[in-house]
């Protein structure tokens, strides 16, 4: 069974690797709720940070979180941190809700 605020965690952590804003430290920005209207590129996040974020989220969510690694089709649907949520938690049958 997945772990949702595990989850959560994992993916708020892979996003905050991938751009270069130190989003963890940024009031306002310090939360997966906080920043799941943002698009990946208005938080700077590049092509290669994107396939970074992925890897984390996709190598640690089964072991971490009880999750599932996303398919590639739908990792290239994703252009915000909403859509990035929401796609890990297909997988797994997590209620996406924030």
């Amino acid at each position: 069974m997945a772990d949702k605020t595990r989850l959560m965690q994992l993916v708020y952590y892979a996003i905050d690797k991938a751009s270069p804003d130190n989003l963890a430290i940024t009031p306002g920005k310090n939360s997966l709720q906080a920043i799941s209207d943002c698009t990946l590129t208005s938080l700077k996040i590049t092509s290669q940070g994107v396939a970074d974020m992925w890897q984390i989220i996709n190598v640690f969510a089964g072991g971490y979180a009880g999750g599932k690694a996303v398919p590639q089709a739908d990792q290239t649907k994703c252009k915000t941190v909403g859509d990035v949520w929401k796609a890990v938690c297909k997988a797994p049958n997590v209620d996406p809700s924030l």
